[in-house]
């Protein structure tokens, strides 16, 4: 709902008069045409607190429900990438499927032209090189080129925008934790006041590169990573990624010392969050928690499901957990 569509839906339901909207802030006549939308006349932010007090709404609540109008149009293209591939992967005819890959492709090309014009357009050239590569001969992988302009655009900037972190998780699929230092020293830790899409896009980023990291290196990278996940807990605590967070830990235990209690353990976190989030099929991570410690260790383990973990399970999803130098093994 626009935002003028939400202030006179409000005003009318709780019979508020125009006057009181509008005065001290604009003419009669420029008010009645925001309420009816007209194009050409917008508020100021400077205004929106105030009809937020007059309407008895948060300027929050004001903002959230009428947050289509606060878009901008690259926002909106950033926006119409998603539902596209979407169809494109889910297309079963041909000529449907090539329609929407001449929509996709001329996107592509509109975010090459344009990237340097605004952080959304560049997010959306590395979220279609992400998600295309595989499908497209004509959309190439996010290279060393992309990471060296990357690099240079927040060498300056002091502010970081959600689409900042949403371009930095899919660059953590293609780059190592060497490779982007420079941007995690840039973007973390999240700031205090941060948005919940922000931190949820912050902690999915570090998820990425975690699990990239836990693939192909040695334990060390993880682990730092790891307690960049730890830090941002304590100031923006989350269920859902401490779960992530303790899978990874317990996870890095295992590959470090082979103990199955580790393994388990691990698989016990995977189960809990399957049951609150339908989106994540068991099998799935099943069949991804199998690679990732056959490319470690040479090995297949059998995961039979949910098992009994005798120690320190159930208390380490309330404990905050130290920062970690390294795991040591304790002689029996």
């Amino acid at each position: 709902m626009l935002v003028s569509q939400f202030i006179r839906k409000i005003r009318s339901q709780n019979k508020i008069p125009k006057t009181k909207l509008y005065e001290g802030l604009m003419a009669k006549k420029t008010y009645e045409k925001f309420e009816n939308h007209n194009d050409e006349t917008k508020l100021r932010i400077s205004q929106l607190p105030i009809i937020a007090e007059r309407l008895n709404l948060s300027t929050r609540e004001l903002i959230h429900y009428g947050m289509d109008s606060f878009k901008s149009n690259y926002e909106e293209i950033y926006d119409c990438f998603t539902p596209l591939f979407h169809s494109y992967v889910n297309a079963q005819d041909k000529l449907k499927k090539d329609q929407l890959t001449e929509e996709i492709i001329n996107l592509y090309n509109y975010s090459c032209s344009h990237k340097h014009d605004n952080i959304c357009v560049y997010a959306l050239y590395i979220l279609i090189k992400s998600s295309m590569n595989a499908y497209s001969d004509l959309i190439t992988v996010p290279d060393t080129t992309d990471l060296v302009d990357i690099k240079h655009l927040f060498k300056n900037k002091q502010f970081f925008s959600i689409y900042d972190y949403k371009m930095f998780g899919n660059l953590c699929i293609y780059f190592n934790y060497n490779d982007l230092e420079s941007l995690i020293n840039k973007l973390f830790p999240v700031p205090q006041s941060a948005s919940a899409a922000l931190i949820e896009a912050a902690f999915t980023s570090l998820e990425n590169l975690i699990l990239s990291e836990i693939q192909y290196s040695d334990m060390k990278n993880p682990i730092e990573i790891l307690n960049l996940i730890q830090a941002e807990l304590i100031v923006h605590p989350s269920y859902k990624h401490r779960l992530i967070y303790l899978q990874f830990s317990d996870l890095i235990k295992y590959l470090e010392t082979l103990e199955p209690k580790y393994l388990f353990s691990t698989w016990n976190y995977i189960e809990i969050m399957a049951q609150a989030d339908p989106q994540i099929v068991l099998e799935n991570q099943k069949d991804a928690l199998n690679q990732i410690i056959k490319t470690q260790t040479g090995t297949t383990p059998n995961i039979t499901g949910l098992l009994e973990i005798q120690e320190n399970f159930s208390n380490s999803l309330d404990n905050t957990t130290d920062p970690i130098t390294h795991f040591k093994i304790n002689e029996s």
